[in-house]
This record gives structure tokens, C-alpha cells and sequence, in this order.
């Protein structure tokens, strides 16, 4: 007979798991749907990390706060689409923001200013494109990792 704690960390897990898992095949989901974007050619004007904040509350010690800072990285660029020029900063569809500065960055540093660049172009509207198409690796791991959790709060249940 399961304990209920066990079921209590098995019910979270199975929770955090199907949260990971959904969250994963959204972000492919939007990934994918570039796929058959239109390529044209564009310039890149920038490239920037844009850094968020967001300010914690410690549960141990409730008058103590502490601010963790998240990165997005941001490549700005132009191109034309029947005669009319777009910018846009979307590099791909389903990216997330990252606790990791370097892993931002390394993102960023493919592009440089003034570079010749292949831009995906939505059909339904060219304002929108991405530098690359397909899901990011984000959201296989983010969809892989809640797989497990799922499983293994299953097995516990």
C-alpha cells in the first residue's frame, strides 16, 4: 500500500511533468509552423541580448528578496516582400528566455551587422519572419524532460 506521501509527490510530479511535456509540444508546435515560410533575403541591422528581471521572494526567510535575471536574444534585421521593406527581431519561433548569459549570447554571435541573411517570411503576414525555421532544441528538451517527470510520477502513483 502507497503512502500519502508518496502519492502526494507522485500527483506533483505527474502535475510538473504534464505542465514540461505541453509546454515542450507548444513550443515545437510553433516552431514547426515556419516551416513553410517563404525565404527572401534580408540585412541585419543589430544584435542584442534583452535582459529581463524578476525579483524572488525567499520561503525560508520571507523578508528576503533576490532578483534573477533572464536573457532573450534579439537579432534584428531587414528585408523586402513585394516592394515593401519589414523589420522585424524574431529569430526563431518557440525560443525561451535563459537563466544563462553565455548560452544567450552564443546565440547572438552567428549574427553580425550588416550580414547578408536568409529571412523565413510568414505567408499570412510578412511583417512576421524568423531567422531559422523548425523548433528550437529548447523544446525538445523542455518536451523529453517532462516525458520522464510524467513517467516517473506514473510509477509512483
Amino acid at each position: 500500500m502507497r503512502s500519502s506521501v508518496t502519492g502526494d509527490y507522485a500527483l506533483f510530479a505527474l502535475t510538473v511533468g504534464a505542465f514540461f511535456a505541453l509546454s515542450g509540444a507548444y513550443k515545437m508546435w510553433r516552431g514547426f509552423g515556419t516551416t513553410g515560410w517563404m525565404p527572401v533575403q534580408g540585412k541585419i541591422t543589430g544584435n542584442f541580448l534583452f535582459e529581463t528581471e524578476e525579483e524572488r521572494e525567499d520561503e525560508d526567510q520571507p523578508m528576503r528578496t533576490t532578483w534573477h535575471s533572464f536573457y532573450q536574444p534579439r537579432v534584428m534585421y531587414t528585408y523586402s516582400v513585394r516592394g515593401k521593406e519589414h523589420e522585424c527581431g524574431c529569430l526563431q519561433e518557440g525560443l525561451f528566455r535563459l537563466p544563462f548569459k553565455q548560452l544567450a549570447q552564443k546565440r547572438v554571435e552567428d549574427y553580425r551587422v550588416g550580414q547578408q541573411v536568409t529571412v523565413y517570411v510568414s505567408p499570412r503576414n510578412p511583417a512576421h519572419a524568423v531567422l531559422r525555421c523548425g523548433a528550437p532544441i529548447d523544446a525538445y528538451v523542455l518536451l523529453a524532460s517532462g516525458i520522464i517527470v510524467l513517467l516517473l510520477g506514473w510509477k509512483f502513483w
